[in-house]
């Protein structure tokens, strides 16, 4: 390009410092340019490098004894070039946020949670931009406005905790541009998004970038996302860049074996699950499940209503079957969740494990009845306990449940380990010193531990590359046919759904609106809301761009919540129904 690099990494080496095992490289001799006005995304799979290489850029890089070693980081801007490499603290405290902004992947862990996002808002306003309160506060509006955020005065007060994962992405991105950066880095974006959301953050980004001339830096495992966005793209793996050049190049004529592998990944034929076990014998059933949140609003957080989170949902699962639950950020997939785990309470309805209500059930016998139905979490980085060895928290619902000895909960451990293809010598390492990937298998491995008959996994693979996702799927499966798990398998990735599940229960606003074979809900959807997901799927293809602006509300089909509008299933093939509003 003619148009000098405004951000280039030159020569970067990075190495994590552990002490007698010596130093482990992350970077090795890196060098990337960033244009003005590009999106450049870097791709690669988990442990690549991807990650430090965002931190690194801002000098952020020195957790858990992470140390530069050698290189240049050239920032370009109208006062001239400036090393970030040899920048004192002054300097860098002055740059990040007002010339680089970067955008977190989990911002759940990124924004302060004691904070509203008003003032996290206000308070980046105020550093860099010397705002007023008022002021600030206006344009925290402004910028919540500009990310689609609705009702963004409400949001305003709202603390973290109170948004849904794509509010929450939306208030992370307008923080990192209330400095008004020329570079905008974006640490896996949409990894934990639903697909309608993805496609909105994505076409955010890309409309942010050419309406403020933004550069933007994408990191990602997710080959869809490389395809939907990137002017170039560049290739990592083991620290190092091993491929680089325009999208429709990288895709149409991949010249390294890793650029490959990933694109052979994200682009895997849809595979049908095992049939599930004959005669049908249901596991797990909900009958008319509602429930709802306090709605809180001003200083003292007093609660001015109530929030409908799930209303009137019903379904079952049989023994050896795998239904997915699939819906936007805010469905209330993840609530439906924790009701089945008694984890929340619930206003009306039934839950069944075994033909055993759970609903009734306190103290011990809920304990002994809960033991059957275990949950395996998103992130297994939050689920696990870094205090603890593998082997440890494998073991310790078996320690609590009073099973066997010391010596046989240590060969159930060794067991469990090689059911989810682990090699049992990592029993004693701690969470941080595996993969993402291994940590799913560790989490998987303890919620089988106590021999359950239904698995609930909420969004279990949403953040592991497609190398390691079609692993766990394997894994899953596998581990169903072997022991006639039901699996409620809760996503927002229509691709891993149609991988691994036989039915499909489609939600909205706190409703099943579609409900059926996996065949007929995907390849023929007969609701409004679920041909909108499908559409808004993102394909490992340049050619195939979504080319559309950020989704308003009123693009969804509306599904009233009110009670005083009966509601009714209709049937629209075999086992495939559709709700609608009742007519006549």
């Amino acid at each position: 390009m003619s148009t000098p690099p405004i951000l280039s990494l030159r020569n970067v080496s990075v190495a994590f410092d552990r002490g007698a095992a010596g130093p482990v490289m992350a970077l090795r001799g890196l060098s990337l340019d960033l244009y003005p006005g590009e999106a450049l995304c870097l791709v690669g799979a988990s442990g690549a490098g991807k990650s430090i290489l965002s931190l690194v850029a801002l000098r952020l890089e020195g957790h858990d004894g992470a140390v530069l070693t050698e290189g240049q980081i050239l920032l370009n801007q109208s006062g001239g070039q400036v090393d970030l490499a040899r920048a004192d603290a002054a300097q860098l405290r002055a740059l990040r946020g007002a010339r680089i902004g970067l955008i977190f992947q989990d911002p759940s862990t990124a924004l302060n949670p004691v904070k509203t996002i008003g003032a996290q808002l206000i308070e980046v306003l105020a550093l860099h931009r010397g705002m007023a309160r008022s002021a600030a506060r206006s344009e925290a509006a402004a910028l919540l406005r500009e990310v689609m955020m609705p009702e963004p005065e409400m949001h305003l007060s709202q603390y973290p905790h109170e948004l849904s994962g794509g509010l929450r992405q939306r208030a992370m991105i307008a923080i990192a541009l209330a400095g008004e950066p020329r570079i905008l880095i974006a640490d896996e974006p949409t990894t934990a998004l639903d697909v309608c959301v993805q496609a909105d953050i994505l076409a955010l980004l890309d409309r942010l970038r050419s309406q403020r001339g933004i550069a933007l830096l994408l990191i990602t495992h997710d080959m869809g996302v490389v395809a939907q966005i990137a002017d170039r793209v560049a290739v990592i793996d083991a620290g190092r860049i091993v491929e680089e050049g325009p999208v429709r190049e990288i895709f149409q004529a991949p010249r390294h074996a890793e650029t490959q592998r990933l694109l052979r990944a994200a682009q895997l034929g849809q595979s049908t699950p095992s049939p599930p076990l004959s005669p049908a014998e249901p596991v797990l059933e909900v009958r008319g499940l509602s429930l709802g949140y306090p709605r809180r609003s001003g200083l003292m957080r007093r609660i001015t209503g109530r929030t409908e989170a799930v209303r009137d949902v019903s379904f079952s699962i049989d023994r050896g079957e795998t239904l997915a639950l699939v819906g936007e950020s805010g469905s209330g997939k993840s609530s439906v969740a924790r009701a089945l785990m008694q984890l929340e309470g619930f206003d009306a309805g039934e839950v069944l494990l075994e033909g055993t209500a759970l609903t009734g059930l306190r103290g011990a016998a809920l304990r002994n009845r809960r033991a059957r139905l275990q949950m395996v979490f998103q992130d297994p980085a939050d689920g696990l306990d870094p205090r603890l060895t593998l082997g440890a928290q494998v073991a310790a619902p078996l320690q609590n449940y009073g099973i066997g000895k010391r010596r046989e909960r240590l060969d159930r451990v060794n067991a469990l380990f090689c059911a989810v293809q682990l090699d049992p010598a990592l029993m004693q390492r701690y969470p941080h010193q595996v993969s993402g990937g291994q940590r799913q298998r560790v989490a998987i491995a303890r919620a089988l531990a106590l021999n359950p008959a239904a698995l609930i996994a909420d969004e279990a693979v949403t953040a592991l590359d497609a190398p390691v996702r079609a692993e766990i799927l394997e894994l899953f499966g596998s581990l169903q046919r072997e022991l006639g798990l039901g699996i409620l398998f809760i996503s927002h990735d229509i691709g891993t759904v149609s991988r691994i599940a036989h039915r499909v229960a489609v939600m909205h606003r706190g409703r099943i609106v579609e409900h059926g074979p996996t065949p007929a809900v995907l390849e023929r959807p007969a609701h409004a809301y679920t041909r909108a997901l499908l559409a808004a799927v993102v394909h490992p293809d340049p050619e195939k761009r979504l080319n559309r602006g950020p989704l308003q509300d009123a693009a969804w089909p509306e599904i009233p919540s009110g009670s005083d509008l009966p509601m009714q299933y209709s049937r629209v093939g075999p086992k495939h129904f559709v709700l609608s509003p009742q007519t006549g």
